[in-house]
């Protein structure tokens, strides 16, 4: 109960004057939530500061903290070319090796 009441407070529903008591859908302005660096097993690659190897699955999913670019070898490469899909995932193919 308190878990329920704490949730409906941080979500914070507003009210109309003219509706009291009906919530008011919120929208979030978050479009891109994480990225899917595909790839072959062994590539690396850097996103932040964190280094990355692609592993058998032939890819990586993050979380996005924001960032634009990644690091492929000694290029800085743009994120923000690639499409995101109905999830909000940016899928980046990773150069070929």
């Amino acid at each position: 109960m308190i878990a329920t009441l704490t949730l409906w407070m941080v979500i914070g529903f507003h009210h109309h004057n003219d509706a009291p008591g009906k919530p008011i859908a919120q929208i979030c302005s978050v479009r891109v939530v994480g990225f899917k660096f595909i790839g072959v097993e062994g590539q690396k690659f850097e996103l932040g500061s964190v280094t990355y190897t692609v592993d058998k699955r032939g890819y990586v999913e993050l979380i996005s903290d924001g960032e634009t670019t990644y690091r492929y070898g000694d290029k800085t490469l743009p994120l923000t070319v690639w499409p995101a899909n109905e999830f909000g995932m940016l899928e980046v193919p990773l150069p070929k090796p």
